[in-house]
């Protein structure tokens, strides 16, 4: 069955709208869920997870911007939860949860890496440097800065896509 080259158009044209938004909802490769691997990752000096702890990141498109949740059981088997509601707009957005930080704030770089910095009572914390493998399997979140007692910070937590 031939369809008329007007049909076909608005037909390709609907298709291509419908792929368009699909993309524009799904907010890039970061989205989804990860479980840090403590065995690639760096931490020196904290903050970091314990050893043996387990720590889940939960990024996920919301309305105009994203949500994300971060989960951590420690060895020891003491739970934490912090969450957020942001953009990638360089503006800050409070964070509940995170003893380090009150807001933050991301920026995106480029279609696989975006920045994210951590502030506390209005001041710069640490910054994160975070990039999606070209596979998308692989999240690797470099963070410098200074911890509160003013120890330098220099951070790289490996991330397996769940």
């Amino acid at each position: 069955m031939k369809l008329p080259k007007i049909a076909l158009s608005r037909y390709i044209l609907c298709a291509l709208i419908s792929m368009g938004a699909v993309a524009a909802q799904s907010g890039g490769p970061w989205m989804g869920t990860w479980k840090l691997n403590l065995e690639k990752s760096k931490y020196s000096p904290g903050p970091g997870p314990a050893p043996g702890g387990t720590t889940i990141f939960k990024m996920f498109p919301m309305g105009d911007g994203f949500k994300y949740t971060i989960d951590t059981m420690s060895a020891q088997g003491k739970a934490s939860h912090s969450e957020a509601f942001a953009r990638f707009d360089n503006k800050d957005y409070p964070e509940t949860g995170n003893p380090g930080a009150d807001t933050n704030r991301f920026r995106r770089i480029d279609d696989h890496t975006y920045a994210l910095t951590d502030r506390k009572n209005g001041k710069d914390a640490l910054s994160f440097t975070i990039t999606i493998s070209a596979d998308g399997k692989t999240r690797t979140s470099v963070a410098t800065g200074k911890t509160p007692a003013g120890q330098e910070v220099h951070n790289i937590g490996v991330w397996d896509r769940q």
